[in-house]
């Protein structure tokens, strides 16, 4: 590990550190109560969280496969073993980012998949808007 790496690994640990004393230390009125969010709202939040989760965490994984590509460093006969690792390795990268986009449209919007299989079909719907509610009106009409 070089001496940049490590700094940069101390400061992030410092920053996190930092973080968790500035939530632990500042007063709450009382116990942490979730909002009463319909369930559109919290499967956006959930796409929201997720996507810049995996979307940081993959970006940090693709860059550190480039730094390697970049940096090499490795003997002549090992080379076209360790860039075909590389390759795969970023090919499993671009598969998260489908599966992190796919589950950002799915959370948010209304969801609609159908397939089939040889004679199999299925089809599932869900995610829309809640129906309407109902409204009753009745009149009342007396004849004199």
């Amino acid at each position: 590990m070089t001496a940049n790496v490590f700094a940069a690994s101390l400061v992030a640990l410092a920053l996190l550190l930092v973080g968790c004393l500035i939530g632990v230390l500042i007063p709450r009125r009382g116990p942490i109560r979730l909002p009463g969010w319909p369930p559109k709202d919290w499967r956006a939040l959930l796409a929201l969280v997720a996507s810049v989760a995996g979307s940081a965490a993959l970006t940090v994984f693709a860059a550190w496969l480039v730094w390697i590509v970049w940096q090499g460093g490795w003997s002549a006969e090992n080379q076209t073993l360790q860039l075909g690792i590389l390759g795969k390795a970023l090919l499993l990268v671009i598969g998260g980012l489908l599966l992190v986009l796919l589950s950002l449209g799915l959370a948010i919007n209304r969801r609609s998949i159908s397939g089939s299989v040889g004679p199999a079909s299925f089809r599932a719907e869900g995610g829309g808007d809640e129906p309407p509610a109902s409204v009753v009106t009745t009149t009342k009409t007396e004849v004199q």
